[in-house]
Order: C-alpha cells, then sequence, then structure tokens
C-alpha cells in the first residue's frame, strides 16, 4: 500500500495476532515448506479453522471475518469481542 500508511500499520503491530488485522496467523506458506498444490487449500482450512474457533495456539480471538487472496498469497482474519459468525458454537 505504498503511500496509503501500509508500512505504519506493520509498524505499529496491527498486522500482528493481537493487533487490529492479524495477518498470516499460521505463519503463512513458508512456514508450511509451500506444498505444491496444497498451498491455497491449506488457506482454507486455516480461515475456516478461525472462524469456528479452532484454530488453537494461533487462535485470532472472536474471528469473524477472513479473505484469501490467491495473488498476494495472504492469509487475513478479523475479529470483533461484540459480534459471533452465526452458527459459531
Amino acid at each position: 500500500m505504498p503511500g496509503r500508511g501500509g508500512g505504519q500499520w506493520i509498524a505499529d503491530g496491527r498486522t500482528e495476532m493481537t493487533g487490529a488485522l492479524p495477518v498470516n496467523p499460521s505463519g503463512g506458506l513458508l512456514s508450511k515448506g509451500e506444498p505444491l498444490g496444497a498451498s491455497g487449500l491449506g488457506q482454507v482450512v486455516e480461515l475456516y479453522w478461525q472462524l469456528r474457533g479452532e484454530a488453537g495456539a494461533r487462535q485470532v480471538p472472536d474471528a469473524r471475518v477472513a479473505s484469501r487472496t490467491r495473488s498476494a498469497r495472504c492469509q487475513c482474519v478479523g475479529g470483533d469481542s461484540g459480534q459471533r459468525l452465526e452458527g459459531k458454537p
């Protein structure tokens, strides 16, 4: 995000696990060895676990929104302590 404050978001810790918009709570593709063919599925499964509250130590508190992009290879999970995903236990 050149010119839009993206660097400041990172410097402020907003993309860390406890930040406003946690990015790659699983450690990203490098932590998985970037397996051919399984990368996209691994991202989708991680986001599913986050939304269900089943991500263990990587869990983003009160996660209710998740996004996966194909080109940037990024997982983003956001939460709001005042709201829950419908149907979430």
